[in-house]
């Protein structure tokens, strides 16, 4: 792979510093959405809400290399693929999701 420019760094790094403010939207997003899968009983829809979020945070992250949110928004996006696709069991799925859901909130809110 070419080595990127010293002026593509800066930009790349610009980025990822405006990608890394953006967080507490994202957490707020995340919790909005939250709230609305535990008033709505856990609704389809708001699974498949959440899911397209996860999917977008965790896609986001992985471009600007935030593997550890990466990884954790990708993780909580499969388990709400799983209830859509499988109908899991609505207890564990809770249990999961929630857990996966904590880690990415914790992840997003730490220091940069």
């Amino acid at each position: 792979m070419a080595k990127l420019s010293v002026e593509a760094q800066h930009k790349l790094l610009h980025l990822k510093q405006e990608y890394i403010a953006s967080f507490p939207e994202k957490v707020n997003q995340l919790q909005t959405c939250w709230q609305k899968l535990e008033s709505k009983k856990f609704a389809v829809n708001e699974i498949n809400a959440l899911g397209t979020l996860l999917h977008k945070i965790a896609g986001s992250a992985g471009s600007h290399e935030i593997h550890d949110i990466h990884s954790a928004a990708r993780s909580a996006e499969q388990i709400c693929k799983s209830a859509e696709l499988m109908g899991v069991e609505m207890c564990r799925f809770k249990t999961d999701l929630k857990s996966s859901y904590e880690r990415l909130i914790e992840l997003l809110q730490a220091p940069a």
